[in-house]
């Protein structure tokens, strides 16, 4: 399968860090060049980031979306069936090529599979596609990152025809079913997982990279409100999460029951 990682100019640590693990893990992963802010035509900047439209990204955000773009459009104009597409930061497993492999059979009338790991308890069914080394799951929550995916010719046509979004983060693109977008996107989660990102990459590897994103979608240095309001906003939090935490009890029991939902933490292949 192709493999193409997003790695900047600006980035050569990453890029020998990945180019590092792809020789233990014994596959080559092919290059895309990341875009940056400047590099954006200032028509598509201005609309992409306009804070009075409901939806908006950063500059770097957009730049992000921008380069996995990139790596969609190869996947059209090389007739290429599928291809991992992977950021510059992820944990790779020793055995991805042998998940690769098992994947690939599975993929048939989908568009997009995650590969990685990044958080506990994620919310899948029960699996719909499986063999002896993976199941593909569909996912019941939002669950973030674009660290390590697999996209099909199909869903690559998707994702830069109908579905095509430039004003939400690419990650929102296709794992926020709050947006619709993803709920059109035929979408599984491979487990176990070929990749380790964000705390599940911390916990093998330690901080292996900052962040490049670091984007502040909104302000959070709000001040903390004082006197009758901080009075009944705690009571607020407080009955609230009560209320909160019973809901959850029920909606869990109830996926567990009748819709066969589970939390699962996607271990690393």
């Amino acid at each position: 399968m192709q493999i193409f990682y997003l790695n900047l100019d600006t980035e050569p640590g990453r890029r020998a860090y990945m180019e590092a693990q792809f020789a233990e893990a014994g596959v080559s992963g092919e290059r895309v060049k990341a875009i940056t802010p400047r590099d954006i035509v200032p028509d598509v900047l201005r609309q992409a980031c306009d804070k009075t439209r409901r939806h908006w990204v950063s500059p770097t955000e957009l730049a992000c979306t921008l380069t996995h773009r990139l790596a969609w459009r190869e996947i059209i104009e090389r007739n290429l069936p599928m291809a991992l597409i992977l950021e510059d930061d992820v944990v790779l497993s020793h055995r991805l090529p042998e998940l690769l492999a098992a994947v690939e059979p599975l993929s048939d009338g989908l568009d997009v599979i995650r590969i990685e790991t990044q958080q506990p308890d994620v919310r899948l069914g029960q699996p719909d596609r499986r063999n002896d080394t993976v199941e593909l799951r569909q996912i019941h929550m939002v669950v973030w990152g674009c660290g390590g995916y697999i996209v099909t010719n199909a869903g690559a046509r998707r994702l830069l025809g109908p579905l095509s979004r430039l004003d939400v983060p690419v990650d929102a693109a296709i794992f926020n079913y709050h947006l619709g977008i993803a709920n059109q996107l035929r979408t599984r989660q491979a487990v176990p997982a070929g990749i380790a990102n964000g705390d599940a990459a911390r916990q093998l590897k330690g901080e292996v990279f900052a962040t490049t994103i670091g984007a502040v979608r909104r302000p959070t240095d709000e001040p903390e409100p004082t006197g009758l309001r901080s009075a009944t906003d705690a009571a607020v939090r407080r009955w609230g999460g009560i209320v909160s935490r019973r809901r959850d009890r029920i909606r869990g029991w109830l996926d567990r029951r009748l819709r066969g939902i589970e939390a699962v933490d996607i271990p690393l292949l």
